[in-house]
């Protein structure tokens, strides 16, 4: 596609938003991991474009030393006025702990790849998904061209294709 953004996100032990800023400018989608609100309100200020948030559960990916969790989540949610994508040992037995508190994006791995049939997989999740993204009236995939606006008023994501989420 010749207009996908590039997009870039990075974990708090690497180069700092406001660095990432200064090096790409302002039209880089630039994401920041988080696992507490001062990193989150850090990110904000520095130019962040979205935020991942997480670890939410223990995670087979990665080691963490601790769980930011399902309420850190929910704080995020109502403070930080960017999209977030909640990440870190997400399962379709836990996403209904993120969608209740508002939640309408979730970045999964293992329970995706791990499964025998990946694409079914990632639309029991999208399913799962589709009720929280109704009562906020912001779909987590949409067809191109349209906007996924943010009920927090949260700057939009783009999706093309459920592959191709910018």
């Amino acid at each position: 596609v010749d207009e996908c953004p590039v997009t870039a996100i990075f974990p708090q032990e690497d180069l700092p938003a406001e660095g990432v800023r200064r090096l790409v400018g302002t039209e880089m989608i630039v994401g920041v991991s988080t696992e507490n609100l001062d990193q989150a309100r850090g990110a904000l200020r520095a130019g962040a474009t979205y935020l991942g948030v997480g670890p939410m559960f223990v995670t087979s990916t990665k080691t963490k030393p601790r769980l930011a969790g399902p309420a850190y989540a929910a704080a995020a949610l109502a403070e930080i006025p960017l999209p977030l994508v909640p990440i870190g040992g997400i399962t379709l037995e836990n996403i209904r702990e993120l969608t209740t508190g508002g939640q309408t994006r979730a970045a999964v791995c293992a329970a995706i790849v791990a499964q025998r049939d990946p694409g079914a997989a990632v639309r029991a999740f999208l399913r799962a998904l589709a009720p929280a993204a109704t009562m906020a009236a912001s779909p987590p995939v949409v067809p191109v061209p349209t906007e996924v606006s943010d009920p927090h008023g949260r700057p939009p994501f783009q999706a093309d294709s459920a592959e191709n989420f910018r």
